[in-house]
């Protein structure tokens, strides 16, 4: 029988969870609290500087944490006699947030085309007499006609929801990845562990905070990229009469939340799971190499997998829906003044950076 944690390394498990799940919690729900409460309001270069380090972080997290995870847990794993499992589980992953981003795009496109043929046809109607038209056509374009810009709105808007889940479920994967870590390491591991963690969580949380928090500004940055299929619709919204949606309200909490939860949430499970806690000197050698072989099996297998998933949908994330949205295809970015592009560029080397240190 294996004995279970110490009273002492439970306690240092306790205190963990509690430091982390509070270190996640601020870090990715502050940007957002900044700009609903004047009291802690943050100057908007302070966000400018902290979106660009943010990217950094989740580009080395993928990179230099993730992939070499995924590799070294998975590196003998031989399933029908096939050997490159981890780059395919990271392909796999990355192809499959592609696909479903692709194809939501595509609906949106699709949805934007006709509501744009509709209002041309409203316009149209408007030199018509009223009788000259069919009940059901004159219903359709009543129904289309007056809210095309709101609903071009509300769908560039659901987009950039979009690119914020997949963010959201790729580090979420990586949570779980370090929860399991932390749940089965000894004692003085976790003691080795916990600091790196806890200001990994910080970092990664201001990373995906302050992509929280955009959700509650104007869609300024995809109105003007040049390869949106909604920038010629929404060029004349107006940005001060902006009003999130509840969704874009409610959001930003409840994903720092999901954030935040993972890591602790595994390490209470730990407490009351002798399976998934450290294991001692238990009195027969036989059953140590037996519980030890098949718990370590099963759990380097479960963290190859899953960091090489996160690793997919992380790389896809900073290098599409991060690097390329905010560099390239951004031109505020290209109007902004050699300084900030060149501070923008710095914060995102030091987010890589100190990530590739912890």
């Amino acid at each position: 029988m294996i004995e279970t944690d110490s009273a002492p390394h439970q306690h240092s498990k306790i205190v963990g969870l509690l430091g982390i799940l509070v270190a996640g919690l601020v870090a990715a729900y502050l940007p957002s609290a900044s700009n609903n409460f004047s009291l802690i309001r943050l100057p908007s270069r302070t966000f400018f500087y902290a979106k660009h380090f943010g990217t950094g972080v989740i580009l080395s997290t993928a990179i230099t944490h993730l992939l070499n995870a995924a590799f070294d847990n998975l590196r003998h794993v031989r399933w029908l006699g096939y050997k490159h499992w981890p780059g395919l589980f990271v392909m796999m992953a990355l192809l499959g947030i592609f696909y479903v981003e692709y194809v939501s795009n595509a609906y949106l496109a699709r949805y934007h085309t006709k509501c744009q043929s509709d209002q041309d046809d409203v316009r149209l109607s408007k030199t018509l007499p009223s009788h000259s038209r069919p009940a059901d056509e004159r219903t359709s374009l009543l129904e289309c006609g007056p809210s095309v810009k709101a609903d071009v709105s509300w769908l560039k808007r659901q987009e950039r929801i979009l690119s914020v889940l997949i963010l959201q479920i790729g580090i979420m994967l990586h949570s779980f990845v370090i929860g399991l870590t932390l749940a089965v390491a000894s004692p003085a591991r976790f003691q080795e562990l916990l600091p790196a963690i806890f200001f990994h969580q910080v970092f990664e949380g201001v990373a995906l905070g302050v992509r929280l928090a955009s959700l509650q500004q104007p869609p300024e940055q995809d109105v003007s990229r040049p390869d949106s299929p909604f920038s010629s619709s929404t060029q004349s919204l107006s940005t001060t009469s902006f009003r999130p949606s509840r969704a874009e309200r409610v959001l930003p909490p409840v994903l720092a939340c999901f954030f935040a939860i993972p890591i602790p949430l595994i390490l209470l499970v730990s407490l009351f799971i002798p399976a998934l806690q450290s294991t001692t000197q238990p009195p027969s050698i036989l059953s140590t190499v037996s519980a030890s072989i098949q718990l370590a099996g099963r759990s380097q297998i479960m963290q190859g997998i899953t960091s090489a998933v996160s690793a997919g949908l992380l790389i896809y994330a900073s290098c599409v829906e991060l690097l390329a949205a905010d560099f390239v295809n951004n031109p505020d970015m290209q109007q902004e003044t050699p300084s900030s592009q060149f501070g923008a560029l710095l914060a995102l080397t030091a987010g890589a950076a100190g990530m590739s240190m912890i």
